[in-house]
């Protein structure tokens, strides 16, 4: 026992406070060997890695040199600043708010004066709201019973309706970017999944679709504050959208590599296959087909499952608001990174890259007999 404490006393003095520089020189340099070791290792399990290899096999039998790889766009979800909205306020005095008790509002207007109502969180606020309009829309509608006995109720509560409509769409606005739901989905902090991954997706896939529903039919629901809750624990959106953009940029460098093979002059010739072309047919079966388009296949189950619901919110909100409320940003975002059917958006490049990169393959190999021929 005395022995190992001996033994850890000096290899301490070694490291620390040692007059011989060697012990601790070499600790350092060890140290930094590891995390350069640990640091090769995890970039050589990133989805970009995965897609450099693949292209430098084919570049070497090719022997050409591929284009330089261009700095990805930051898919920027727009700042805080563009996304609020200020929901205007609607002032009554006492007298004229408890003439509301005919309505059953009393009890949903002292919430809101309240001190917790005055600080509501978008969701709460969401749900306050929605409850406000349950009770005010039938008593607007029966207004005429009141109209020859107070006038001036009617019109306070013709008042409190257009108010109340007016907001509804700022309301359901901020319901979903004001809060931090969205901004977690859609922050840079995450990056593109890594090749092997396979990140449980469909209860955030659930959620979506439940809060998609809440935008075409925003009445009370128990259930809201569950489902943001799904979406701020369990980020992934953006690293879906970046491992998308990784793939369309990574398959278009592959795909415009072997064009320009192929325009410079046949890969085979009389239809007949070369060692080179066999080479070529290796790495397409082992570093694609088997490494990377799996990877390309979850990706593509995950978009069709999360963006339909996902543009569904943003056009139910952002297309309900009034011009003068428009948040182009938001927009802007949408159509760029989010949309399935703009042609410029990230999905249909995700798309022609895909087309492009089996086009150009089916080509060569049919050029070199190598297409699998049908049974």
């Amino acid at each position: 026992m005395n022995i190992n404490l001996s033994a850890q006393t000096r290899l301490r003095s070694s490291l620390q406070g040692s007059s011989n520089p060697f012990p601790r020189f070499l600790s350092i340099t060890l140290l930094v060997l590891f995390v350069m070791l640990i640091s090769g290792c995890q970039q050589e399990n990133t989805l970009s890695y995965r897609y450099q290899d693949y292209l430098d096999r084919v570049s070497n039998i090719l022997d050409l040199e591929p284009e330089e790889a261009a700095s990805l766009p930051a898919i920027a979800y727009p700042d805080r600043r563009s996304r609020l909205i200020e929901i205007p306020s609607f002032e009554q005095g006492l007298v004229e708010v408890w003439d509301f008790q005919r309505c059953g509002l009393m009890s949903l207007i002292n919430q809101k004066n309240s001190n917790l109502g005055k600080v509501m969180m978008p969701s709460q606020r969401f749900i306050y709201e929605q409850a406000f309009w349950q009770k005010l829309e039938p008593c607007y509608q029966k207004r005429e019973q009141w109209l020859a006995e107070d006038s001036d109720f009617i019109q306070r509560l013709e008042d409190a309706y257009r108010h109340k409509q007016q907001i509804r769409p700022l309301v359901s606005h901020q319901l979903f970017f004001a809060g931090d739901e969205l901004t977690n989905q859609l922050s840079q902090s995450q990056q593109a999944f890594l090749p092997d991954a396979r990140p449980e997706y469909q209860s955030v896939a659930a959620a979506l679709k439940q809060l998609a529903e809440v935008t075409d039919n925003p009445q009370p629901n128990n259930t809201l504050e569950q489902q943001l809750q799904v979406l701020n624990s369990q980020p992934i959106l953006h690293s879906l959208l970046k491992s998308l953009q990784v793939s369309t940029h990574s398959l278009n460098r592959v795909s415009l590599l072997l064009e320009t093979k192929l325009a410079q002059r046949p890969v085979c010739l009389n239809g007949g296959s070369t060692p080179r072309s066999k080479n070529l047919y290796n790495v397409l079966h082992k570093y694609y087909l088997q490494g990377i388009q799996p990877v390309i296949a979850h990706h593509s189950r995950m978009a069709n499952q999360l963006l339909p619901s996902v543009n569904q919110i943003f056009d139910a909100t952002l297309n309900n608001l009034p011009k003068e409320y428009a948040t182009p940003e938001l927009k802007s975002y949408q159509n760029r990174w989010l949309s399935m059917d703009k042609p410029e958006a990230l999905w249909q490049s995700f798309q022609q890259a895909n087309q492009r990169h089996t086009a150009v393959w089916n080509r060569l190999l049919r050029q070199c007999g190598l297409f699998p021929q049908r049974g």
